[in-house]
């Protein structure tokens, strides 16, 4: 059996067909999870089994060896000037970004 393990080159090595290219949800270290309030519930995605779930995106291949600290900065400044993921900026209460690798998360409020 193959198992996936998170990768620190900027190439992704698992073929995800769902990928962007740039940042993959099976290698990218760092993922960012938008916790909506409930006045904003239309932005939620659907999830794997059905059910309405808070949106999340990776970082960038090339940012996994960097802090978690600078690639929550690197990452909220992609957020905010993308019109369409400024939206989840501003409707959500908080927003964490995991480390998939240690299972360690940072906060902050918006």
């Amino acid at each position: 059996m193959n198992t996936i393990t998170i990768e620190s080159k900027k190439k992704c090595k698992c073929a995800n067909k769902k990928s962007m290219g740039q940042s993959c949800s099976n290698c990218s270290r760092y993922k960012m999870v938008f916790n909506l309030r409930s006045d904003h519930a239309g932005l939620k995605v659907i999830g794997k089994g059905g059910g309405f779930v808070n949106p999340a995106i990776w970082c960038f291949l090339r940012q996994n060896k960097r802090t978690m600290e600078k690639v929550f900065a690197e990452m909220l400044g992609r957020v905010t000037k993308h019109p369409k993921l400024a939206s989840l900026y501003f409707g959500s209460n908080n927003i964490r970004l995991y480390d998939r690798k240690t299972d360690q998360f940072l906060e902050k409020s918006s």
